[in-house]
């Protein structure tokens, strides 16, 4: 069920949301034990990635969006002045 860390780049928003959550669930049965460690620190810094990149994703598309509202205002200064 584990996401090769090499593809998540190229995952859409929704799948990574999904993953997250299924990861969340795999931790909660995994439980606290000593044996099972290495396990639930491997599904630990799984979710970290994915979260990691869902937040580069939402401050691309804000940077984005403010670019966007920025160059329409420019563009129709440009166009009153002609």
């Amino acid at each position: 069920m584990a996401m090769n860390p090499q593809n998540i780049q190229y995952a859409h928003d929704d799948r990574l949301t999904r993953e997250i959550v299924n990861l969340e669930h795999e931790r909660a049965r995994i439980g606290k034990s000593r044996k099972n460690f290495t396990r639930r620190k491997a599904v630990e810094d799984e979710i970290c990635y994915i979260q990691r990149e869902l937040e580069h994703r939402i401050a691309r598309k804000r940077a984005h969006a403010q670019y966007m509202r920025k160059n329409q205002k420019y563009r129709a200064n440009r166009a009153n002045r002609r």
